[in-house]
Parts: structure tokens; C-alpha cells; sequence
């Protein structure tokens, strides 16, 4: 059943991203927002890791905001894409922290799907990190990652987050493209 939690946390969420494909550094405040009213809703479901991760999301989200703000020259001029050696290191990153954070959660918590949800913690955790420092690559990473979610929320009766992450697929691929073309351009 939706609650006015979830309701709330996916109108923050829209603006959120869709901000973030702009390059408006004003994404940075509603993901925030979003991040605090899903961190809630994510453990009354016993999604503990994605509950979690809204708490990096918020601190991320002062980061981003900080990052985007102090620069001088335009973010199109900034974009850029991870060479291999960084893509293995992420990848290797990216395992590790899905068997030790879902080990963790599922001896000492109440998740209810850990592995899966771990795995969904440590993408999201790359995919931030890479938006922050204008790597295009964030892009196919959230493709992927929502595509996993949207799987997840469905399973866990959380409609209304999943559509909001069907929403996030498809603005992740209009992101994409977008910051690719900007590329291209400069």
C-alpha cells in the first residue's frame, strides 16, 4: 500500500534527477531531501542497505552540491569517461562490498533480500561518486542498477518507488545521451 512517505519521496526523487540531467546544481538539495524521506520508508520495507545508502546519499548530496557550486568553468567542459584500469578497480570494489555488506546484513539485521539489496548499495555508491566527478559512465551504471531495483521494489510490494525507478531507466538513458552529445560537442 502506498504511504504518503512514499509519495513524498517520489516527487522529491523526480525533481532530483531530472535536475542532475539539467547540470542544475540545485539536484544536489532535492536528492537530499529524497534520500532522508526514503531512508524511512526503505527500513519500515527491511531494505536496510538501500536505507543505508540514503544516508551516504545525503552526505554525497552536500558534496555534490559544493562540487558543482566552486567551479569555474562549465560542466560540459568537464565531462569525461573512466579508462579500463578504473572500470576493473570499480568492478573489483563493487563485488567485494556485495558479499561483506550482504554477509553483514544477513547475520546481524532484518533484510530481507541483503545480497541483492548489498549489491544495489555498493553500484548506487559508484554511480554517485562517478556523477559527482561528471564521469559519463555513471549513466550506463544507473541503467543497469534501476533496471535491478525496479525488480526488487516490485518483489517487495513498493510499487509506486518502482515506477519512480522505471522513470529513473528511462532519464538515465536521456542522461546519457545528453552529457555524451555535450562531450562530443566541446
Amino acid at each position: 500500500m502506498m504511504s504518503y512517505l512514499e509519495i513524498t519521496s517520489f516527487i522529491a526523487s523526480i525533481l532530483a534527477v531530472w535536475l542532475t540531467i539539467q547540470k542544475n546544481k540545485w539536484c544536489w538539495f532535492w536528492n537530499a531531501l529524497s534520500a532522508l524521506l526514503y531512508s524511512i520508508y526503505f527500513f519500515q520495507i527491511q531494505l536496510i542497505a538501500d536505507a543505508i545508502l540514503q544516508y551516504f546519499f545525503i552526505l554525497v548530496s552536500i558534496f555534490g552540491y559544493y562540487q558543482w557550486n566552486e567551479t569555474k568553468k562549465p560542466i560540459e567542459n568537464q565531462l569525461k569517461y573512466l579508462n579500463n584500469a578504473y572500470r576493473f578497480a570499480i568492478g573489483f570494489f563493487v563485488i567485494c562490498l556485495t558479499l561483506i555488506m550482504g554477509k553483514t546484513l544477513e547475520l546481524y539485521t532484518i533484510a530481507s533480500i541483503p545480497y541483492l539489496d548489498s549489491f544495489c548499495f555498493a553500484l548506487s555508491l559508484i554511480a554517485t561518486i562517478l556523477a559527482i566527478k561528471k564521469y559519463i559512465d555513471n549513466w550506463p551504471i544507473w541503467i543497469f542498477t534501476n533496471a535491478i531495483y525496479i525488480t526488487m521494489y516490485i518483489y517487495k510490494a513498493a510499487y509506486l518507488t518502482a515506477f519512480l525507478y522505471g522513470l529513473f531507466f528511462i532519464l538515465a538513458f536521456k542522461g546519457w545521451m545528453t552529457w555524451k552529445k555535450q562531450l562530443a560537442i566541446n
